[in-house]
């Protein structure tokens, strides 16, 4: 689950870089724009001034989602034992997105498949094999003899039954001291099956929210802020936008991205937590 956190930590860093990349190259290209008209009297030379100001601002924001690559990074050197300074990549297609499954389904997988649980039933079924057991011991004891009698004008063989009966003690002390153990144990998978499921219903709610999240981000509210983006700058070439709105487009599809980022990470993980909690082995 840890492993599985840190890649997707490291992919979401990777593209966050990505994006902020080609937002720097691109508000470039705009500062280009902004200078050529103002050279040629279209608008005031304020506009250059803060067009630049955006400029840096988005470089200094693409240092620092570099930073937290590197770091990313380095947290993944431990786990993969590859020599510091080479370059970890995160190879995955943001576009698909795990398949959040029904409760019914993980509450299956969990009964199935999980470990603790697994280990749980396995200390009941021994309790059950002491209580056999112990039962057992409260049977008379019986005990087979032979035997040979001698007479004047012949010799006779027999064979003797011996029962031991146990009328004072039939053990029952020692069967319910462990009829009590088998209850116990009985008891305890009850609570341990209670506390995972609490847990699996929770982390399948998470898992299934965070896909809906990402899928309505990455679907509907990402393509359209690229193309308001797009459009508004076009427009702002040809005279008809001031420049602050121009911008004002550009930042709400840089958060646009961040969102869609961070909840396909999110939903990454979720799906993943909910894997782990049911037993899955990891992919």
């Amino acid at each position: 689950l840890e492993l599985g956190t840190l890649f997707w930590e490291l992919f979401t860093a990777q593209t966050q870089v990505a994006s902020l990349e080609e937002l720097a190259t691109q508000t470039r290209a705009l500062v280009g724009t902004v200078q050529r008209r103002v050279q040629q009297g279209e608008v005031r030379p304020v506009e250059a001034t803060r067009v630049e100001i955006e400029l840096e601002q988005v470089l200094a924001e693409l240092e620092a989602a570099q930073t937290s690559l590197t770091a990313r990074q380095d947290r993944l050197v431990p786990w993969l034992h590859v020599p510091r300074g080479q370059v970890i990549v995160a190879a995955a297609d943001p576009g698909v997105l795990p398949v959040a499954p029904s409760l019914e389904a993980a509450r299956a997988r969990l009964r199935a498949a999980h470990p603790t649980l697994r280990a749980a039933q396995a200390r009941v079924r021994t309790r059950q094999a002491e209580v056999a057991v112990e039962r057992q011991a409260r049977l008379p004891a019986l005990a087979l003899t032979g035997f040979t009698a001698h007479e004047l004008d012949k010799q006779s063989f027999g064979l003797g039954v011996a029962v031991d009966l146990p009328l004072w003690n039939w053990n029952s002390e020692r069967i319910a001291q462990a009829e009590a153990r088998l209850g116990a144990e009985r008891q305890e998978v009850e609570a341990t099956v209670r506390d995972l499921e609490a847990l699996v219903v929770e982390a399948q709610a998470e898992c299934r929210a965070s896909v809906q999240t990402a899928t309505r981000l990455g679907a509907q509210v990402v393509p359209r802020a690229q193309i308001a983006a797009t459009t508004m700058e076009q427009t702002y070439q040809l005279g008809e936008l001031s420049l602050l709105e121009v911008i004002d487009a550009r930042r709400t599809l840089l958060e646009a991205r961040r969102r869609y980022l961070r909840a396909l990470s999110r939903a990454q993980i979720d799906c993943h937590r909910l894997g782990a909690l049911v037993g899955e082995e990891p992919r």
